[in-house]
């Protein structure tokens, strides 16, 4: 029991970091300012600043973030923002950035599920509200009554 829970924590801290990753290099490669890359939550037990980034490892393995710069609104009401900000950024260094964290480097964990979800919910939920279908025969295909 103890040695499948260790497992699973490490199984979704490579997701988290390689997820959270892929958010991080697209934003760096389109100039955006990024403030804090973090794994975990709570409380930070280590941290580090290089290139005027946070890097940071907190107490609890259950996420983790990459925040930039102007993100929060706080910075952008206050007139605080440099040519680095994520709301400076052209439309499609943010579509990018954002995108890149559940299909970037993470290509074999999440943005699987991502895909697999998205066609469970999205398009036969679709199929079903068009009347294509009565729904899954266990076949793995539709069919009408």
């Amino acid at each position: 029991m103890a040695v499948s829970i260790l497992l699973f924590i490490i199984i979704f801290c490579v997701v988290v970091v390689s997820h959270e990753f892929g958010h991080f290099i697209v934003a760096k490669k389109n100039g955006i300012h990024v403030l804090e890359f973090f794994i975990g939550m709570g409380p930070t037990l280590l941290s580090f600043t290089k290139g005027g980034t946070k890097y940071s490892l907190k107490l609890l393995p259950i996420g983790g973030a990459c925040v930039f710069e102007g993100e929060d609104g706080l910075q952008t009401e206050k007139g605080e923002l440099t040519e680095g900000a994520f709301p400076n950024a052209s439309v499609w260094a943010r579509i990018a950035t954002v995108f890149a964290g559940p299909h970037g480097l993470s290509d074999g964990f999440d943005s699987g599920l991502g895909m697999r979800n998205l066609y469970a919910f999205h398009i036969r939920g679709y199929r079903r509200r068009c009347g294509r279908g009565s729904g899954n025969t266990g076949r793995g295909y539709y069919h009408n009554d």
